[in-house]
């Protein structure tokens, strides 16, 4: 199964003048995210986000914008992150990415979150549009034992370890 091209746009915090530091998503500049087996052009505009993600992706630019939030104490820390924020990619610190597409073809982007972990995209989370809100597709979370792909034809491949002795996947259509 050769793996989903998706455009990629940075989560970045931007100041307002009605907000003084409140962050801010910006769809500025877009990326792509790519196999190594084939390459894609630039997207010519970033990517829109449908209002539903705009508070999820807010809570990581928010995240960003105050360095990860690492000068407070760890309960307070885990209080400043919102509640949209993926747990694994707390820990790791590295800038978000998010990306839209439409996975099942019922007509609505999911909304993927992840990063680049040595230029590889890493998924933290994947959610839909459901009563006009956004939700979590998957109960899990992911990251350092639990990760995701997404090939071409829709399907998600969830791969998971408990340990060195043991782990599987889950191939979700």
């Amino acid at each position: 199964m050769p793996e989903q091209q998706i455009a990629a746009s940075p989560v970045q915090a931007e100041q307002t003048p009605e907000a003084g530091n409140a962050a801010q998503p910006s769809h500025s500049p877009a990326q792509t995210v790519q196999t190594p087996e084939s390459a894609a052009p630039e997207p010519e505009s970033p990517l829109p986000l449908p209002e539903p993600y705009e508070a999820v992706i807010a809570q990581y630019a928010d995240a960003m914008s105050h360095g990860y939030y690492a000068s407070l104490g760890v309960e307070e820390r885990d209080k400043a992150f919102g509640e949209d924020v993926a747990p694994e990619w707390r820990i790791i610190q590295n800038p978000a990415y998010y990306a839209l597409h439409d996975f099942d073809g019922n007509g609505t982007d999911e909304l993927l979150i992840g990063t680049l972990m040595d230029g590889i995209p890493t998924f933290y989370d994947m959610r839909s549009i459901a009563g006009g809100e956004a939700v979590r597709l998957f109960d899990a979370s992911f990251g350092y034992r639990t990760n995701f792909n997404v090939y071409a034809d829709g399907t998600i491949k969830v791969t998971w370890s408990s340990s060195a002795f043991e782990s599987g996947f889950d191939i979700i259509r």
